[in-house]
């Protein structure tokens, strides 16, 4: 297969669990915003809302309830689904469903665009939710469904193992 760009940056990516004191820019992490806001919607519903936090005193009071976040990283994006939106635009498919999805479609962009760009990234969904919510002061409306820790790598990662495509790939039916 030939070289792609795209391919050498997805290839590239990695979970990066332990982050340099080097802080990220803002206006890098906008970019990365920009990035996720250009991934796919169910029914264009666009639920997504983007919390930078960066202020150290804040990170450490999320970090504490949060075991999925290692490494020290100087920011988190916290990614928030607005279910309030959501349920308008594609009631309860749209609110259960179709804002998680686009979620994690943003997340996946900005991951890559991060990378691209030099920066580690790890997506976390173990945190708690509702002390999240209520240490970034989150109406009711708005769930915080997912966190990416962004910074500068501390190491290179190995490529994790992965599953040959024989054994996760089937042609027109399903063959045992």
């Amino acid at each position: 297969m030939p070289s792609h760009p795209l391919l050498e940056c997805i290839n590239k990516r990695r979970s990066i669990r332990k982050y340099t004191e080097e802080p990220v820019e803002y206006a890098d992490i906008l970019m990365l915003i920009e990035s996720g806001i250009m991934a796919p919607s169910g029914s264009n519903i666009q639920p997504w809302k983007f919390i930078v936090v960066d202020d150290p005193q804040i990170l450490k009071m999320i970090i504490s309830f949060s075991p999925g976040v290692n490494g020290n990283p100087p920011c988190l994006l916290v990614l928030c689904s607005d279910q309030e939106l959501a349920n308008k635009k594609g009631g309860k498919l749209g609110s259960e469903y179709l804002a998680l999805m686009d979620i994690c479609m943003a997340a996946e962009n900005i991951m890559l665009a991060a990378t691209d760009n030099g920066l580690g990234t790890c997506a976390v969904k173990s945190f708690e939710s509702s002390i999240v919510q209520r240490i970034l002061n989150l109406p009711e409306h708005i769930h915080p469904e997912l966190m990416i820790s962004i910074g500068h790598s501390s190491k290179d990662v190995a490529a994790p193992r992965r599953r040959p495509l024989e054994e996760v790939v089937f042609h027109n039916v399903w063959k045992a």
